[in-house]
């Protein structure tokens, strides 16, 4: 039976992040349990460049958040492949960063994304807050202090980054379409979705959330 949390389409994407106690080996294997019921294809997006940007916003230096982002998403991804060994399903992927960066389709996505944080004041706003929620609720300790405006005037990119891949998905992977999965609500991509702010959205991204 099909999880009635999910739009069946091509792919399921899971959001794994560094930072997040939520993803355990059990959670990311549960997930990937239940999502490679309901699609055809499953795919771990492990955001490692962009990761840099929240580090640089504990007062990381470039070189010290490369090493530290290399270190943690090694982990993260033996996760990912003990999952997909334990479940059966060889035809999963792990997507980093370095795999479609210079994607033209990812390319046009963020800058239109860039375009909306400088014109939209609503969506700028809700970009900054959701950026602001991490560093309110995290106990990650700093290598400097900065203000919290000082946090998300360095690091509200790694959200648009992740934004971009989001809704730029089908055609970076050439698939019909894509639900991006994660762990708990992501109201500025349900808004984007929603086409809430000044930006039309594609029609073939969804969001679900697994718990």
């Amino acid at each position: 039976m099909e999880d009635p949390r999910l739009k069946t389409k091509t792919a399921a994407i899971i959001g794994v992040s560094m930072l997040n106690s939520h993803f355990t080996k059990e959670n990311i294997q549960r997930t990937a349990d239940i999502v490679k019921q309901t699609h055809d294809n499953v795919f771990f997006m492990l955001p490692n460049k962009p990761a840099e940007h929240t580090l640089a916003g504990y007062g990381y230096s470039k070189e010290e958040a490369q090493k530290t982002v290399q270190r943690k998403f090694k982990s993260i991804e033996r996760n990912c492949r003990k999952s997909i060994e334990a479940l059966q399903i060889p035809d999963a992927k792990i997507l980093f960063w370095e795999q479609f960066e210079d994607n033209e389709n990812y390319f046009e996505m963020l800058t239109r994304l860039n375009e909306l944080y400088a014109t939209d004041t609503h969506f700028r706003e809700d970009a900054r807050s959701t950026t602001r929620a991490v560093y309110e609720t995290s106990k990650y300790p700093a290598k400097k202090r900065l203000s919290l405006d000082e946090q998300v005037d360095v690091s509200v990119d790694f959200l648009l980054e992740e934004l971009a891949f989001i809704l730029s998905s089908p055609d970076i992977l050439n698939i019909e379409g894509t639900d991006y999965v994660y762990h708990k609500e992501m109201p500025i991509l349900s808004e984007l979705l929603a086409g809430n702010y000044e930006f039309n959205p594609p029609k073939n991204v969804g969001f679900a959330v697994i718990e």
